[in-house]
Formats: C-alpha cells, structure tokens, sequence
C-alpha cells in the first residue's frame, strides 16, 4: 500500500501552512526593525541589576495615569477588547503552560493597564491566534497591531525598561506563529541576547522567569526542529543562576520542591537531549536521564 505521507512531508518544518501575513512588506520591515532594535540594546552597556516588574505601587504617576489613558483609547477601537478577552481566555493559559502562579494571565494584563507597548504585543499575539484559528488569509488586525508595538517599544528600549523582555518574548510568539519552522531560529535570536545581557534565567522570580521558560520551551522547539543539527540558543548553563555548577542542575530543580519546576526541569533534560551534551549514545543517555530523575 503507497503510504499517503511521505517522510519529507510529515517533518516538522514542511506541516506548518503559511499564509499571506508573512508576505506582507510591512511586516517584514517591522520584524526587521524590531530585531535591529533588540541587538543594539543587547549590546550597549548592561545596567545595574533591577529587580522583576513589579506590580506594587503607591499611587499612579502622571506618566502611569498618560499611559492608562492611552491603553484605554486603544481598547475602544474594532475588535481589540474582544482580542483582550481572547488572551486572557485562550492564548494567556498556552504561555502560561508550566505556572501555576498564572504571570501572563494574571501580572501581564496588569503590567499592559500602564504600559501601551506591552498592551499591544498583547492584543497583537491575541489577534494572530484568532487569524489561524479562523484561517483567515487576507485581513490581519494582527499586523497593525504588531507595527504599534514595535513603535512604542522603541523609547523603552532605548532606556532598557525591564518591560522590554516580556513585551519581545510576546512578540516572538507571534512571529514564531507566523514563521516557517526553518526560520524560528532566526527569530529566537533576539531574545536570547536579551535574556544574556540582562542575566535573566529559569531561576530569576518572578515574571522574569516566567517569561524565560515561556521562551525556553520555543528555543527546545526549535533544536528539536533542527532534527538535531542545532542546539537551544540560550546554553544549558544560562539557564541556571550565576555560577552554578551543571552538574549540580537537578539539586537546583529540585530544592525548589514545585510541580512548576519539575516541568521546567523536564524542558531542561529534554534540551540536554536535542544538544547531545555529554551523552555519546542512546543507551547512555537513557542512563543519564534515569540518574538525573533519581537524584
């Protein structure tokens, strides 16, 4: 019996169906903007460390209270509170997949009440799974909203805004939506300098480190597309706090004594996997596997 797949066509970077977004000139100069922006900011000078984007505060500034203005203008237009429910709904609960604190459910859509940039990547994303989901092809609310992101992006940062790093790992989902999986890679690029440059890892609290396994389990993705050729972007021990051993990793995971971080462990192992480190063979690895779940 001829088979009705062939092999070629049932890999992971030939199943994914395109259509017109990513054709479109004004998205591929934004991405292209976007991803200039996001090097020259990895690449100047780091700040002192900050703290995770908090959600206390002790009364609005007039720049919060501007910016609470200006996100609810921007919700009063078409379509982009149905977008809004939609996150929260269906899209949030997806990146929120390993949290059970629920940050991009609960912290993101706060955090976006003052900060429009984030508001839009936000609706961007929103609007982009509800075109797939709808196989829209010619209408795509998605790409203004994106364009708009990109825009206000830029002064935070230039100012390198903590912000930045939950707002781009959005946008990525939305392009890594987008994208054929050949070049996700590409995409993922950013974000890893990012998370470089500002030492943000899976042991990092709070919504950072959220967001860094919301990206960490893309970055898998897109080793295992490679069909093995290619490793995770962000290396095994940037995942990890400053000057941990790996060889200690699994006592890290599991001190922390959490369903969340047993998870996260599990992209952890998987990603030793997709990279081949230190196992030479199959029968190996299964046995490094089996020592590192029972440590």
């Amino acid at each position: 019996m001829t088979s009705f797949m062939t092999e070629s066509s049932s890999s992971p970077s030939n199943s994914w169906p395109l259509d017109q977004f990513v054709q479109d000139p004004g998205y591929l100069a934004y991405q292209e903007e976007l991803r200039c922006l996001i090097f020259n900011t990895a690449q100047t000078a780091a700040p002192s460390r900050e703290t995770s984007p908090t959600l206390e505060t002790y009364g609005p500034s007039d720049e919060e209270l501007a910016a609470q203005t200006q996100t609810k203008i921007a919700l009063a237009s078409g379509r982009r509170l149905e977008y809004l429910k939609n996150y929260v709904a269906q899209v949030a609960p997806w990146l929120d997949m390993f949290d059970s604190k629920g940050a991009f459910t609960v912290q993101v859509p706060v955090l976006a009440r003052s900060c429009p940039a984030l508001l839009y990547a936000v609706l961007a994303l929103s609007a982009r799974q509800m075109e797939r989901k709808e196989s829209r092809q010619h209408s795509f609310d998605s790409l203004e909203l994106y364009q708009e992101a990109i825009r206000l992006l830029n002064p935070l940062l230039q100012a390198r805004d903590l912000t930045i790093i939950p707002i781009c790992v959005i946008l990525c989902c939305l392009e890594m939506m987008s994208a054929s999986p050949q070049d996700w890679r590409r995409h993922l690029e950013g974000c890893a300098a990012l998370f470089d440059s500002f030492d943000v890892n899976g042991f990092s609290g709070g919504l950072l480190q959220a967001v860094f396994w919301c990206y960490a389990r893309m970055d898998l993705c897109g080793a295992l597309i490679s069909d093995g050729t290619q490793g995770t972007l962000v290396p095994l021990e940037k995942w990890l706090p400053p000057g941990s051993n790996p060889s200690s990793a699994t006592d890290i995971f599991r001190d922390h004594r959490t369903p969340d971080m047993h998870a996260n462990h599990s992209v952890y192992l998987c990603s030793k996997l997709s990279r081949g480190d230190g196992y030479d063979s199959g029968t190996t690895f299964s046995r490094g596997w089996r020592i590192d779940r029972q440590k």
